[in-house]
């Protein structure tokens, strides 16, 4: 027969899991919402726009790498970007746009591909720029589109025909296109993804990041 003592210490045992479970339980529930607190919140994270600069106080921005030099000349505003002193221009056989000047009358321009790259073209003017005047008939839409999947895409300077219906607006580097214009209603913008200009279908992604 088991002494007062061993029946204190049987019991102590018996209400140990139990204690143990009561406070894994809450502590289980909270980890849970916290994940899925955290999920909902990345899910829903607000779009970041970026805006290129490519001068900083009157001289090239520090964080850009001049990797080639051309000559050439600007007839008119960019056809991608809706901003001051933002042109469209050739080089040789090659059309740069946008490209970007100090004033309007400066001599060189800035071209870049992508909004998010630190190498860019100087290109020296071999006509004075035209006076510059706000395109008014262009949507204003970004440069640049970071997608939740992985897509890096660059605008168009025109609609180069339509996917699914919709205008084709974006080329992703990769591969891949965006249709239509980025829907900025909410917060965490969308915009529509197909792998092909060929494709049937187009599928709504949510834009990261925006790059004008």
């Amino acid at each position: 027969m088991a002494g007062p003592q061993q029946l204190s210490r049987l019991r102590t045992q018996q209400q140990l899991p139990a204690a143990r479970e009561r406070v894994r339980l809450p502590v289980l529930a909270l980890l849970a919402a916290l994940v899925c607190a955290a999920a909902a919140s990345s899910a829903e994270r607000p779009t970041v726009v970026h805006y290129y600069a490519a001068f900083d106080n009157g001289k090239l921005a520090s964080d850009l790498n001049v990797t080639e030099r051309v000559r050439g000349y600007c007839p008119s505003e960019s056809g991608i970007l809706v901003r001051r002193y933002a042109w469209r221009c050739f080089g040789g056989r090659y059309i740069y746009d946008p490209c970007f000047s100090r004033t309007a009358r400066s001599g060189v321009v800035v071209c870049s591909k992508l909004p998010w790259s630190k190498k860019v073209r100087l290109m020296r003017l071999t006509r004075p720029l035209p006076s510059w005047t706000q395109y008014r008939n262009r949507r204003n839409s970004p440069w640049g589109i970071w997608t939740a999947t992985g897509k890096r895409c660059f605008a168009l300077s025109h609609v180069q025909g339509t996917v699914a219906g919709r205008p084709q607006t974006y080329n992703c580097v990769g591969g891949g296109v965006l249709a239509g214009y980025a829907d900025r209603r909410r917060p965490a913008w969308r915009i529509y993804y197909a792998p092909s200009w060929r494709s049937k279908r187009v599928t709504p992604v949510r834009v990261t990041d925006a790059w004008w």
